[in-house]
């Protein structure tokens, strides 16, 4: 069951992102057993670890907006996370895999954030985990570098990444790409590029310059055109972050907010692109949340950004 806009319980387009991300964070508060890793389900460890993290930067990042920071589900799910926290895992994993510090690195900035800390000096492990090993030098696509140096500055640990500028060169964003070539996955790559970015929305983006941001936000405005039409909720919440972060919007930013709160399902729940190709036999709650969780939390992001009023800050780039 779809929730309505029209007649009397139609939502005011400025209130649309409130509503939807609040929506959303009931019904992520509401599965959260479906996030923990070490719980028993079919859904694979590897797919929760990364949506653990998902959900813990969500988390470090509301904080910031007044509207959404006090709500007593999100004190909910970061009651949820501390209570993982102390699993071995998250120790054993910063001296076993590369690519498990970034997972590791914002569930430890998160929880700091909240004044919540490991029982172990995580921080120090880290900070000398960057030193000794290759998580700074090994080959990862573009985006994924920029990624790492955020969390990384987010979090106040030292590196030897380059600056932004050069990462940001190395983007398929920086080099004006073809749209009508585009993945998903490169679609994916541009938003999150703007993300590190900005930092979210919350620092004007200082280059390219301003004749580029203009073609850049023409490209997201053409995009997010593109994926309302698709119907694929994920990248359009995905788009109106990206528009939010270049403070700027289009004539697609109020339609994909009413498609976005009537794609919401009465629980808060907003299909991704692969419940449409479920079959019936298929649509069980594991299916549901495996095919739907992110576009739930990208809609509980987006509507953070785009309603909430950011706060004091906090350490690093907060």
């Amino acid at each position: 069951m779809q929730m309505e806009l029209s007649g009397e319980t139609q939502v005011a387009c400025r209130d649309l992102p409130l509503v939807i991300g609040r929506n959303s964070i009931r019904w992520i508060h509401d599965n959260l057993d479906h996030f923990n890793p070490f719980a028993e389900s079919r859904l694979s460890q590897e797919f929760r670890h990364n949506a653990l993290a998902e959900l813990a930067l969500f988390c470090l990042l509301v904080k910031r907006h007044k509207e959404f920071c006090s709500s007593p589900e999100l004190h909910g799910i970061v009651s949820f996370i501390e209570s993982l926290n102390t699993n071995p895992f998250f120790e054993a994993s910063l001296h076993r895999w590369n690519e498990l510090i970034i997972r590791v690195l914002i569930l430890t900035v998160a929880l700091e954030a909240y004044g919540l800390a490991s029982e172990h000096d995580r921080r120090s492990t880290i900070q000398k985990v960057l030193w000794d090993s290759n998580a700074c030098i090994v080959e990862r696509i573009p985006y994924r570098q920029l990624e790492l140096r955020y969390i990384l500055d987010l979090g106040g640990f030292s590196h030897s990444l380059p600056p932004y500028h050069e990462l940001w060169s190395q983007t398929l964003l920086a080099h004006r790409p073809n749209l009508m070539f585009l993945s998903d996955n490169d679609v994916y790559s541009i938003t999150h590029v703007l993300f590190y970015l900005t930092d979210f929305s919350a620092r004007e983006l200082s280059f390219p310059a301003a004749r580029d941001a203009q073609r850049i936000h023409e490209q997201v405005c053409h995009l997010l055109g593109v994926h309302i039409r698709r119907e694929n909720w994920d990248l359009v919440g995905e788009l109106l972050m990206a528009e939010r972060c270049l403070r700027r919007t289009s004539r697609y930013s109020v339609i994909g907010w009413r498609a976005l709160m009537e794609a919401q399902q009465a629980d808060g729940r907003i299909n991704g692109p692969q419940v449409a190709r479920l079959a019936e036999s298929e649509r069980n709650t594991e299916r549901l949340f495996e095919c739907g969780y992110h576009t739930t939390l990208v809609a509980a992001f987006a509507g953070t950004l785009c309603r909430g009023r950011v706060g004091p800050r906090t350490s690093g780039l907060l």
